[in-house]
C-alpha cells in the first residue's frame, strides 16, 4: 500500500488493535466479572493508545528516523508502557525525575544511550498529552537470549523505516513510502525461521539438536544483517560435496573447526560465534556445514552455464499468501542472491542465507523433492531473528 505518512495508517491500526483485543476477550470462558478484571490487567499491561496518540507516536518516529545526531543516522525504539507498570513489575528501568515532552528532538538526543536491539525509551501519556517518562533494558536470561516487555513498540532502525510491533509480534511496517501490514495469524517469527532452516539439515538428527544448529546460524546471519553490511552464508549436509563451489580462498585449521562446531553447541559462546561470523564480510561466501562446523571463507560461486530454472518468491510475514514465481532468467536481484539461487538449485537440500547492504536477508533452500528454489525474503534489519 502506497501512502505518504504513517499516520496515515494510524486509524486501520487502531480498528485492528481493538479488535484483536475484543477477540482474545471472546476466547475466556470465565464470569462476566472476572472477564472485566482480565481486560482491566490486560489493558493495562498492553495499554492500545488512543487514535490521536497513535498518530502522534507514528508521526514523531517516523520524523524522528530522519534525523542524524552526531553524524549518524537516528536509530531508537519507542516501547509505550505505563511506567508505574514497569517499576512495580522490577524490570530493568531508569525513571527520570520528570517527564520530557515527546518530540523529534528529544528521541534524537536520547537515541545514543539507547540500543534497538535492548534498551527502549519509555512513552506514555502523562496530563493528557504523550511524554518520555525514561528508559526500559530489555531482560536477558542468557548470552544471545531476550525476552520482551509487552505491549506496543515502534523501532527504526534505519531512515525512513519505521515498524511497529506488539510484543514479538510485528504489526506493520513503513518503508519509504510503502506500507505493510502483517498477517498476524501467519507470522514468519524466528522459531518458525529455524523450523525452516532445519529442514536443510539430515533427518537423524534430533529435532532439539537440529533446532539448535539453525538458531546458532541464524545468529551469525544477523550478526551482517544488523551491521547492515552484504554477506553470504551457505549451509551444506554434513558429508555433502557441493557443486558450483570454488575452494575457499580462506581455508580453516582443523583445529578452528572443532572449536567452532563446540562453540555452536554452548550458548556460552556466543561472542566466538560472532567473531566467526563477520568471516561473511569479505568477498565471497562463508561456508558451515549443518553442525555449524566451519569449512571455508572467501567462496565464490561458479554461475556458468547454468540452465533456467524456477524460483517461488515467499514473503515471510504473510506465507500463506500465494507466492510469486518465476524463472531465474527473469530475477532481478543483484549478483550475491543469484549466485546463491544457482548454489541451491545445484545442492539440493543445502541452504542459503543472503543479506544485502539494505537491512534485508533473504533465506533460499530447493527442497530435495522438488526442482525450484524457494525464497524467503524480506527478513529485515533488526527484526528478532537472533538466538
Amino acid at each position: 500500500m502506497k501512502i505518504d505518512y504513517p499516520r496515515h495508517a494510524a486509524s486501520r491500526l487502531h480498528a485492528q488493535l481493538l479488535e484483536q483485543r475484543a477477540t482474545f476477550l471472546n476466547t475466556i470462558v470465565a464470569s462476566e466479572a472476572e472477564v472485566e478484571e482480565f481486560r482491566r490487567h490486560k489493558s493495562r499491561v498492553e495499554p492500545i493508545p488512543s487514535l490521536a496518540d497513535l498518530e502522534a507516536l507514528l508521526d514523531v518516529a517516523f520524523f524522528s528516523s530522519l534525523t542524524q545526531e552526531e553524524r549518524k543516522s537516528v536509530v531508537f525504539s519507542l516501547l509505550y508502557c505505563d511506567p508505574t507498570l514497569a517499576v512495580e513489575s522490577k524490570w530493568p528501568v531508569v525513571r527520570f525525575a520528570s517527564d520530557l515532552p515527546f518530540s523529534v528532538e528529544q528521541i534524537r538526543k536520547l537515541s545514543p544511550a539507547t540500543d534497538p536491539q535492548a534498551i527502549d525509551i519509555g512513552v506514555y501519556p502523562s496530563n493528557g498529552e504523550l511524554a518520555i517518562w525514561g528508559t526500559v533494558y530489555l531482560r536477558r536470561s542468557q548470552p544471545g537470549q531476550r525476552s520482551f516487555p509487552p505491549g506496543l513498540s515502534f523501532v527504526s532502525h534505519q531512515v525512513g523505516v519505521v515498524t511497529v510491533r506488539d510484543g514479538l509480534q510485528d504489526l506493520l511496517t513503513f518503508s519509504h513510502g510503502q506500507l505493510t501490514f502483517t498477517e498476524t495469524h501467519a507470522t514468519f517469527d524466528s522459531l518458525g525461521l529455524r523450523q525452516l532452516v532445519g529442514k536443510a539439515f539430515h533427518e537423524d538428527r534430533s529435532f532439539p539438536d537440529r533446532y539448535t544448529s539453525a538458531a546458532k546460524i541464524i545468529d551469525m546471519a544477523c550478526v551482517a544483517l544488523n551491521g547492515g553490511v552484504g554477506a553470504t552464508v551457505l549451509v551444506v549436509p554434513k558429508g555433502m560435496t557441493p557443486k558450483a563451489l570454488d575452494q575457499a580462498k580462506y581455508g580453516v585449521h582443523e583445529s578452528t573447526r572443532e572449536t567452532l562446531a563446540a562453540a555452536l553447541a554452548d550458548s556460552n559462546q556466543i561472542d566466538l560465534v560472532r567473531s566467526v561470523a563477520q568471516l561473511a564480510f569479505i568477498d565471497g561466501a562463508l561456508v558451515v556445514d549443518e553442525f555449524g562446523m566451519l569449512l571455508g571463507a572467501g567462496t565464490m560461486i561458479r554461475t556458468e552455464q547454468t540452465p533456467d530454472f524456477a524460483i517461488a518468491l515467499i514473503d515471510p510475514a504473510a506465507p500463506s499468501v500465494p507466492h510469486t514465481q518465476i524463472a531465474l532468467s527473469s530475477f532481478s536481484g543483484g549478483a550475491r542472491h543469484r549466485s546463491a539461487l544457482v548454489f541451491c538449485y545445484m545442492n539440493p537440500g543445502a541452504l542459503a542465507l543472503v543479506v544485502s547492504h539494505d537491512g534485508v536477508m533473504s533465506v533460499l533452500v530447493r527442497p530435495t523433492q522438488e526442482d525450484r528454489v524457494l525464497v524467503f525474503r524480506p527478513f529485515r534489519k533488526g527484526a528478532p531473528l537472533s538466538i
